[in-house]
């Protein structure tokens, strides 16, 4: 039997990372979406007793962030500059500049971070110096509630005077942070928008609840609290008025004076509510023992809001699958190489791809239609002999690479694995949207091009498919 460790993520320990790195080795931060490292950056050089200096790069702080550092490796402070990605093209610059900081032998408390999202205009030279951290939020209910639970503090815990109603609703904003980031595994009927929230909404929601509940702990300020969480902080991030109202719904319920009776239930299920324990330890203990999977009833959602969230999941997962196993070599039984699959394919294909609509004779034709079905006609083709035009050369020069003539960029790559997996590449789609397999889209393209063929050299259709223009 598997333990649980091989299912449940670990933690991700800035420490443990801190205690192996030198003054003389700068630390990368790959940035993902919802991750913030600049809270925890803070804690663990709290707990050190060290200073930690930030700045968020961009136009015109080029100096400050030389300075910030120079200071930095003079008295021993760590600096952080946050979002290389905005700055790259002084990426260079900086990687001279901390190359020299080093070799003038920096303090021994000194480091510098760097925080950036995947970018090719890194250094290379630079990357390759940097230990490299990444840490991408939780999937499910529990793993993030537990996240949250291990980067509080004991101290930041019981920094409120209102302990027994602050440690309530600090345990209903981390059902209600974790809830926001999890609706978007049910795709379009979670958010109509992948919102990145991330641990900086959370702190600042955290330290509006302590500083409403210092001020006045007798009289809570329930509206004053849910609007500058769901409105001015979460709700800053969501542009959709739907999504405004689910935001608002869950803030209407989670921070309500029922929040603060004994046991306050979270959704109609049993399992989920706020424990009467409400030590930190206890939290921890009860965020531990969720189970790994969670219901849609946990998110209000209706229970058939999980099967197309769990088709697209399998559909990708079987795509990985497919790619994963396309080797080069040939099979144990002595099948085709991925290449010679890929090469009867495009063969195939060349075969079966009509040939391109003669534009400007159909424009004869119709040269005393002036109607706008005539307009609409000779746009059609337009587009569709762009897309036969492009499908035809991509095809050609896939062969081509497959036989050693041309090298295969990283484009025609990605066009030979879909084919390999029976889908029609990305950079096929552009004239029209499509989710068929390859093997029906080729014939409904075919279908496509001899309606245009139809309506352009003998007369409109009695009957028009509506569906077949790029439209």
């Amino acid at each position: 039997k598997l333990d649980s460790k091989f299912v449940e993520p670990p933690a991700f320990d800035l420490d443990a990372v801190v205690n192996e790195s030198t003054c003389t080795t700068p630390l990368l931060f790959v940035l993902t979406p919802g991750m913030d490292p600049t809270y925890q950056l803070n804690a663990v050089a709290g707990q050190r007793g060290i200073t930690c200096n930030n700045i968020s790069l961009g136009q015109g702080q080029e100096v400050k962030a030389e300075s910030m550092v120079a200071d930095g490796a003079k008295h021993g402070f760590w600096a952080l500059l946050a979002n290389c990605h905005l700055c790259w093209k002084w990426l260079p610059t900086l990687e001279k500049f901390i190359e020299k900081t080093f070799e003038s032998g920096p303090h021994k408390d000194f480091r510098v971070f760097m925080s950036s999202s995947p970018t090719p205009n890194f250094p290379i030279q630079l990357l390759q110096n940097c230990i490299k951290m990444t840490a991408e939020p939780p999937k499910g209910l529990k793993a993030n509630i537990v996240r949250l639970m291990n980067n509080t503090t004991e101290e930041s815990f019981n920094r409120v005077n209102e302990t027994q109603k602050y440690r309530k609703l600090f345990f209903s904003l981390c059902w209600f942070h974790a809830i926001l980031l999890e609706r978007r595994k049910f795709k379009m009927l979670g958010w109509n928008v992948m919102y990145d929230f991330n641990d900086s909404d959370f702190d600042i929601s955290e330290n509006i609840l302590a500083i409403y509940l210092d001020l006045d702990p007798t009289e809570i300020p329930w509206d004053a609290i849910r609007y500058l969480i769901a409105e001015a902080n979460y709700g800053g991030r969501v542009t959709e008025h739907p999504d405004n109202r689910v935001l608002r719904a869950y803030v209407n319920q989670f921070f309500a004076p029922e929040a603060l009776l004994p046991k306050f239930a979270f959704s109609a299920l049993p399992t989920y509510f706020i424990p009467d324990d409400n030590s930190l330890p206890s939290y921890r203990t009860f965020a531990r023992d969720l189970p790994f999977s969670e219901p849609p009833e946990a998110f209000g959602q209706h229970g058939n809001a999980e099967i197309s969230s769990a088709m697209v999941d399998t559909e990708l997962l079987c795509s990985t699958i497919a790619f994963l196993g396309g080797g080069g070599g040939k099979s144990g039984g002595g099948g085709p190489t991925r290449d010679e699959t890929v090469y009867s394919t495009c063969t195939s294909l060349l075969d079966k791809l009509p040939e391109n609509i003669d534009w400007e004779e159909v424009s004869e034709r119709n040269e005393s239609d002036i109607s706008p079905l005539k307009v609409c006609l000779l746009q059609e083709i337009e587009r569709y002999n762009e897309l036969l035009t492009s499908t035809r050369a991509s095809v050609k020069l896939l062969m081509k690479g497959i036989q050693g003539f041309v090298v295969i960029s990283m484009e025609q790559e990605m066009v030979l694995t879909s084919l390999f997996a029976s889908t029609v590449p990305t950079a096929w789609l552009f004239a029209y949207p499509s989710m068929k397999p390859l093997s029906s889209w080729m014939p409904d393209l075919a279908d496509r091009i001899e309606q245009l063929n139809v309506w352009g050299f003998q007369a409109v259709p009695k009957v028009l498919w509506l569906g077949g223009g790029t439209y």
